[in-house]
């Protein structure tokens, strides 16, 4: 029984945001005491998911983009924010940091498309 109820859950969160799938699949998971090993599985690729579409939205492109466009959007982005741009010392600290992000997220997304 908790086995096919693990999986009718899979299959509905897979139509639902992952932040929202994640939070609702928690709440079934505590009610029904589903103790399958899946769960971590399924956790992790919400998880993954969501990160996913963050980064997309961070480099304001979507899974449609070509990887060059993807690549484009990053530099641009990186220019915006580059440290060197202003020599303000408070400012350089949250532009390595958001420089790190970007590419983080460039590099979560290059990782996915190869995985495909």
């Amino acid at each position: 029984m908790s086995n096919n109820a693990a999986l009718g859950f899979q299959t509905f969160f897979d139509s639902i945001s992952a932040s929202t799938g994640l939070r609702m699949f928690s709440f079934f998971k505590e009610i029904l005491d589903i103790n399958d090993n899946n769960y971590s599985k399924i956790r992790t690729l919400l998880v993954y998911e969501d990160d996913l579409s963050k980064a997309y939205k961070l480099l304001r492109v979507t899974p449609e983009n070509s990887d060059e466009e993807i690549k484009a959007a990053r530099n641009r982005l990186i220019k915006e924010v580059h440290p060197d741009k202003n020599q303000n010392e408070k400012d350089n600290e949250a532009k390595t940091k958001a420089s790190a992000e970007i590419n983080n997220a460039f590099e979560l997304i290059m990782a996915s498309r190869k995985k495909k």
